[in-house]
């Protein structure tokens, strides 16, 4: 008798196994399913944009664009905006006849040129307050088949410029290549000849040197700079004072 409930128990405590592992097995199928039903369903895109300006254009312009799709389903856009504020739409990219097909995972990126001028109407509008001034926020709109589409997200670049500003041991270096296969040869011999008058031979530095030694003399040259710059916002304030009051002031002439 006893053996036979020893014999029941152990087949009860089998079947809750058994029952545990598929209520897991099922939790963990269901994660997959809305998972999947989200990487399907509804429009998730990143983007990030550059704002640039020249010496020969007056105008702030968009200088590069580039849209991700995070999404496993193909997105349809007919426009892409520049929202600024509450009520200002630039834009920035009109497909017109063929619309851009942005495929699943798939990204898209394009560089622009300096613009003439912005016009509303025919009338000519000044933009370049709201483009240069970080304060005014800026979003990303898109004209897809399903609407309008606000991008909130924005895709994060990195770029060793970046660690260079806040640690001058990291350098960043800039191949100079050739582009015109005609020309290749003379182009060489002249990068050459330019080159050999300074060269920098690179040198191995232990991760301390880099990071501490480096972040170090960075917020020295820093001091140094920033000192520089207020001696010399002092003196052009005095030189102004003292041009102001070396002025003959007008009543000497009356």
């Amino acid at each position: 008798m006893l053996n036979k409930i020893n014999q029941f128990k152990t087949v009860e405590a089998s079947l809750i196994n058994l029952e545990t592992i598929a209520f897991f097995i099922s939790i963990t199928a269901l994660c997959f399913i809305i998972a999947s039903f989200r990487r399907k369903s509804g429009e998730n895109i990143r983007a990030s944009f550059s704002i640039a300006h020249t010496a020969f254009h007056n105008d702030y312009y968009i200088s590069s664009l580039t849209l991700e799709n995070l999404k496993d389903r193909s997105v349809v856009i007919f426009n892409v905006y520049l929202k600024m504020e509450h009520n200002y739409f630039l834009e920035i990219e009109n497909f017109k006849s063929k619309p851009l097909v942005l495929k699943p995972f798939e990204a898209y990126s394009k560089k622009y040129n300096p613009v003439h001028y912005y016009s509303v109407n025919m009338t000519k509008i000044n933009l370049n307050e709201f483009l240069r001034n970080r304060k005014v926020k800026k979003e990303i709109a898109l004209s897809t088949s399903n609407g309008k589409y606000i991008i909130k997200s924005y895709i994060k670049r990195w770029s060793p410029i970046f660690d260079y500003l806040r640690n001058h041991m990291i350098i960043p270096i800039q191949p100079i290549r050739t582009e015109h296969k005609e020309e290749e040869n003379g182009e060489v011999n002249i990068a050459q000849n330019a080159s050999e008058q300074n060269v920098i031979e690179p040198r191995r530095y232990g991760l301390f040197t880099v990071k501490i030694l480096g972040k170090i003399s960075t917020i020295i040259s820093n001091y140094k700079l920033n000192r520089k710059n207020s001696k010399a916002s002092k003196n052009h304030r005095s030189k102004i004072a003292f041009q102001e009051n070396d002025e003959p002031s007008r009543e000497n002439f009356l």
